[in-house]
């Protein structure tokens, strides 16, 4: 499966990696040096059961970038909020789908 993870920091970062480790091909979305450093070196986790690192199909600030996913992941609480429904709309496509929890509305 195809998922985008916005907002690529502490939680969603973890759940990308996550879904990434699991075997499935993932595009985190994040920005400043949080971003530069997942491009030039990866994700890196250090979890209770095992530090791993990330390699993911793309690491972006561009929404555009990731292409037609099957799978919006809002990995930070502001996506649901300014901007973040513009970022999901980019991906574009009928395979894409984003839940977003009803307190957020």
């Amino acid at each position: 499966m195809r998922i985008a993870v916005y907002g690529a920091g502490g939680i969603g970062g973890f759940m990308g990696a996550r879904l990434w480790q699991a075997g499935h091909d993932v595009a985190l979305v994040a920005r400043g040096e949080h971003l530069r450093a997942i491009q030039s070196s990866g994700l890196q986790v250090e979890a209770p059961d095992s530090n791993f690192t990330v390699i993911p199909r793309i690491a972006t600030d561009d929404p555009a970038q990731v292409g037609v996913v099957d799978l919006v992941n809002p990995g930070r609480q502001g996506v649901a909020g300014a901007g973040g429904g513009q970022g999901a709309a980019a991906h574009g496509g009928a395979r894409n789908a984003r839940h977003d929890h009803p307190e957020r509305h």
